[in-house]
């Protein structure tokens, strides 16, 4: 006892002893603290693009669900791929309803956001179409968005009611409130949705899926899960499904033949989001002086800012007196001119081009000229990605894209070899590389091609055999409702290597593809 006692008194006086202590209580203290508590690391962590998320809904009177994986009851559930029903009745019959003429259709299919109507079309047709709604795991609401973003009246009512008479029958369903609209889905490419329209179309439409130009706004649309769905190509009808099949599949001999070793056509000005374009330009112009040979035929056209404060319009273009234009000097002779300068040119230079191109609206430069390019380039302007990116795929030109975070907007990823299928340059344009792009092998753009060609059903509305609203049926399915759908073999595809910094551009690094989403 007294050898205890001793024991007991020396650590009592020992320093050490007591911080031993000290440490071990504190250590035990957070221990238990955070034992204590539930931490869901799905729901808390950042992704590096997309940024954080957001832990309120937009909507005050309806709240995202957090969505479960769907399981599979019925037998059709079970064959069918991707059941899916569609809302029916006056509410959703935009289509006979808004187009007071066959012109005024053609003119909305035309359009670059005209997808709307391209996607209610097939998913009428389609034959994984139930017409019982239980036998349904997805449901389409046949709103079309883009019409009623841009026109004030679907026929005899306006459009602002035709919406709110659709979100009201589809709000007092009993298949919206099982899983309060995540199992809904609604498709546009408009930007008005997010930049003009959100606040209503939240509320009108609250936990939808939805398919848009980038799948980053699904927060401001209070949705429970977005992906990004092909645009429209806005080539005139005039090359139609079976012409661009010829060119998608020309042999190699006759891609090298064609006129345009490179081409671009659209807006430039000062603003901040179309330094790009002004880049581009200056390079192209510093590449021809280099090697005029290998530019020869090569195409750059400034069309100029239409719209907003005069100050943003680059001078000279709106004149066209091919003066200074913000760095880049436009000269008759040169790659790079005002649209003005070349907008007759498509008549007396037709010679130049094949035959079946000189049918092609002669008195359209951008649908003759196209068609009879090697390199398209694929230049960011207000967002990330535009029609060009289908136009070009649908003409079988290579695509070259120059875009900060166009990942947020390119569709099908698990299974549309991106990273393959386009060819990705960084933001210091330097002459060498496009010397080297223009330079480029025989073999590489054999196989560049053959991707196009294999994947443009995929991608594109309006050509036969198209597979674009089967794909938006399959991601959803496989990203949204989180259903055991089976990959091919090879598929999906490898993941993107993310940047550290989304601001980054020039840290992308293309693996394969990925897939990028915007969930709760």
């Amino acid at each position: 006892l007294k050898s205890k006692q001793q024991c007991d008194h020396n650590n009592n006086n020992n320093p050490m002893f007591h911080r031993t202590l000290w440490i071990v209580a504190l250590f035990t203290s957070i221990f238990v603290f955070y034992s204590s508590r539930i931490v869901d690391f799905n729901t808390t962590r950042t992704n590096v693009l997309q940024g954080p998320k957001s832990s309120t809904p937009t909507s005050k009177s309806h709240s995202v669900p957090t969505r479960k994986p769907v399981k599979l009851k019925t037998r059709t559930q079970r064959t069918v791929p991707v059941p899916f029903y569609i809302y029916d009745g006056k509410p959703f019959d935009w289509i006979h309803s808004c187009f007071a003429n066959k012109e005024v259709e053609a003119l909305h299919r035309n359009f670059k956001h005209g997808n709307d109507i391209y996607f209610v079309e097939q998913a009428l047709q389609h034959p994984w179409r139930v017409k019982d709604p239980e036998q349904a795991v997805l449901f389409v609401v046949p709103v079309l968005l883009t019409w009623a973003t841009r026109n004030k009246h679907c026929g005899n009512i306006s459009t602002k009611d035709k919406l709110k008479e659709a979100s009201v029958k589809v709000l007092m369903s009993d298949f919206y409130k099982r899983h309060k609209g995540s199992d809904h889905i609604i498709v546009s490419t408009d930007f008005r949705l997010v930049m003009t329209y959100q606040k209503k179309l939240s509320s009108l439409f609250p936990g939808f899926i939805w398919g848009l130009q980038l799948n980053n706004w699904r927060i401001k649309l209070n949705g429970a899960c977005a992906f990004s769905v092909p645009m429209n190509s806005m080539l005139p009808t005039t090359l139609n499904s079976s012409r661009s099949w010829d060119l998608r599949n020309q042999t190699i001999a006759q891609f090298d033949r064609r006129a345009h070793p490179f081409y671009f056509k659209g807006q430039v000005d000062k603003r901040k989001n179309y330094r790009l374009r002004v880049a581009l330009g200056n390079a192209l112009q510093e590449t021809e002086k280099q090697n005029f040979k290998l530019t020869k035929g090569g195409m750059f056209i400034i069309t100029p800012y239409q719209h907003g404060d005069s100050n943003h319009w680059l001078p000279g273009v709106m004149e066209c007196n091919c003066s200074q234009t913000h760095g880049m000097v436009t000269q008759a002779n040169s790659t790079v001119r005002c649209i003005n300068c070349v907008e007759g040119r498509a008549a007396s230079d037709g010679e130049n081009f094949s035959p079946d191109v000189q049918e092609i609206l002669r008195d359209n430069p951008y649908a003759t000229d196209l068609p009879e390019t090697q390199f398209a380039f694929h230049v960011s302007g207000d967002l990330p990605s535009s029609n060009r990116l289908y136009d070009i795929i649908k003409v079988g030109a290579i695509p070259v894209a120059i875009s900060r975070q166009l990942e947020f907007a390119l569709p099908f990823s698990d299974t549309v070899p991106w990273g393959d299928l386009v060819v990705r340059m960084t933001r210091k344009l330097k002459p060498s590389a496009i010397v080297k792009l223009l330079k480029m092998g025989t073999d590489k753009k054999i196989r560049i091609r053959r991707l196009i060609s294999r994947h443009a059903a995929d991608l594109l509305w309006d050509i036969d055999g198209s597979r674009t609203t089967t794909n938006i049926f399959m991601f959803a399915a496989r990203h949204c409702l989180k259903l055991p759908i089976p990959y091919p073999d090879g598929l999906p595809l490898k993941k993107l290597e993310l940047p550290k910094s989304g601001r980054d551009a020039k840290a992308y690094t293309w693996v394969n593809s990925t897939v990028l989403l915007s969930y709760t």
